[in-house]
């Protein structure tokens, strides 16, 4: 939810790209809010601030180790 309270933010994903959009609560048209290039978006762990948003990839990597000591 938008901090005015009339519409609802939300991430759409378009061929693997994420970008902010707003819906106004009241009908309309979507709004475009970002414009990233590439990548997802990762929303703040606080309150889901909006403005703590970024975007990037999630990079995994994995180790296997066998007979350590």
């Amino acid at each position: 939810m938008a901090s005015d309270g009339k519409s609802v933010l939300y991430p759409k994903n378009d061929n693997g790209v994420e970008n902010l959009w707003s819906f106004r609560l009241d009908g309309g048209k979507p709004t475009k809010l970002t414009d990233f290039p590439s990548d997802t978006i990762f929303p703040s762990t606080y309150r889901m601030t909006i403005a703590l948003c970024f975007s990037g990839q999630v990079l995994h990597d994995l180790v296997l180790l066998e007979n350590a000591k």
